[in-house]
């Protein structure tokens, strides 16, 4: 009776609909009930998924009791409540498009895994809509789990990864869904959009990473120590007692920038950026060539007994590498960002590849993938690029990538010499 008269003053608040369906089915009112969960998803705002375990039950009860108004059998009602469901999200009432496809996947028993797969994504595509990104990535993810050679409900993963600011596993997504499908449009959309958020430095994880470019301003010049240090390669045999053995008092004031190919696998780089963070006071990375390989267990490897990390089931390629290693620099505290480190003196790391202009034809023919499409123009197998021209592309990627770091510093370093000069006169 509350519910009933919560509704009946307020009868656009989606709680008291779900909370009088809950009565409902309480008191075996199971018809009843699916007409006031039709009545809270007619607008129901973010609270459209706590209507799914309700409206499951609903479902159960009506099938169970030999509901008159739909069809007898599990197939029919798939394909009923299925249309249902296309025909309310085509008219843009998303809240009764989630009623309709929960009510099919109920059956889900019953249905094909392509047809469940279809129920699945076009839910998380009214949860989309809806704003409701949790939900939305749980059904784009179990949609692809069961149809993994679709790449439409991917793409929806990334839009709800994107909604939930994880714009790694955003990208992740998206590339992998135009490798599926490398006509698909939305895909390789979503993928150019993401790269033109790197260049910019324009997602969450990018931005934090200026916040510490003056913490160092007052610092004075004098004592200050830059050491460089590069081609670690912290997986090769005797160079992690070398970088352990480093004093771990000396350089405790010091300030190392560190040029790349650390690693060929993500773990080992995050074990190396562990202990030389752990000497220094500040560290500047950014990665190489070895960085940036996706490597995978091959019948070569294993004839050779080499310790490879398969990455390619994790990482789709060699962008997914660069955010991933930057995500281990963040959670390090391994700057990739510019930074002023004492009074006018500035760090500043800048990405950047290799031109094949200043490979000899020769030594491309020898080093190149067998297995690129493009064999003039690769020196590493293991370096998988998104581009049209792989990497003809990758430096000018990187150049631009530069942009932001230069202008800020640039700037910086102008402001300072005025400083100065002022102090001077």
């Amino acid at each position: 009776e509350d519910a009933v008269e919560a509704t009946q003053r307020q009868s656009d608040w989606p709680k008291g609909w779900l909370r009088r369906a809950t009565a409902e089915l309480r008191l075996n009112r199971a018809r009843d009930a699916l007409a006031s969960l039709q009545r809270g998803l007619d607008s129901p705002g973010k609270v459209a998924g706590q209507f799914l375990p309700l409206i499951t039950e609903c479902e159960a009860a009506l099938y169970n009791d030999g509901d008159s108004e739909a069809p007898p059998t599990a197939t029919g009602r798939i394909q009923r409540f299925r249309s249902e469901g296309t025909a309310a999200f085509e008219r843009g009432a998303f809240g009764l498009a989630v009623l309709g496809y929960t009510r099919a996947l109920y059956h889900r028993a019953m249905m094909e895994g392509t047809d469940e797969a279809i129920v699945l994504s076009n839910r998380a595509g009214a949860f989309l809509r809806l704003e409701l990104a949790q939900e939305a990535l749980a059904d784009a993810l179990a949609s692809s789990d069961r149809d993994p050679r679709w790449a439409k409900p991917l793409v929806r993963a990334g839009q709800a990864a994107q909604m939930l600011s994880d714009f790694k596993s955003a990208y992740q997504h998206f590339a992998k869904a135009r490798r599926l499908d490398e006509h698909y449009k939305a895909a390789g959309d979503c993928v150019n959009e993401c790269l033109q958020k790197i260049i910019r430095w324009e997602y969450p994880a990018a931005a934090k990473r200026w916040a510490r470019f003056s913490v160092d301003r007052q610092r004075a010049r004098a004592g200050t120590r830059v050491w460089a240090l590069s081609d670690v390669f912290f997986d090769h045999h005797g160079v992690p007692e070398w970088c352990k053995s480093l004093s771990s008092t000396f350089f405790r004031d010091d300030v190392l920038m560190l040029a790349g190919n650390l690693a060929d696998s993500l773990p080992q780089l995050r074990f190396s950026l562990t202990v030389l963070k752990s000497k220094f006071r500040r560290i500047f990375y950014v990665p190489g060539n070895h960085d940036l390989w996706v490597r995978r267990v091959t019948l070569q490897t294993i004839m050779k007994g080499e310790k490879v990390k398969d990455e390619q089931r994790d990482m789709v390629d060699s962008v997914s590498k660069l955010l991933e290693v930057l995500q281990v620099c963040d959670d390090l505290g391994v700057e990739t960002a510019p930074a002023e480190v004492a009074a006018g003196v500035f760090v500043v790391p800048m990405f950047s590849w290799y031109s094949r202009d200043f490979i000899d034809r020769e030594r491309r023919r020898e080093k190149a993938s067998e297995r690129d499409a493009d064999t003039k123009a690769t020196i590493d197998q293991w370096v998988k690029w998104p581009f049209p021209c792989g990497s003809d592309d990758a430096w000018k990627f990187f150049m631009r990538m530069n942009e932001p770091a230069l202008r800020a510093t640039l700037a910086a370093k102008a402001a300072f010499e005025r400083f100065t000069d002022s102090r001077a006169v």
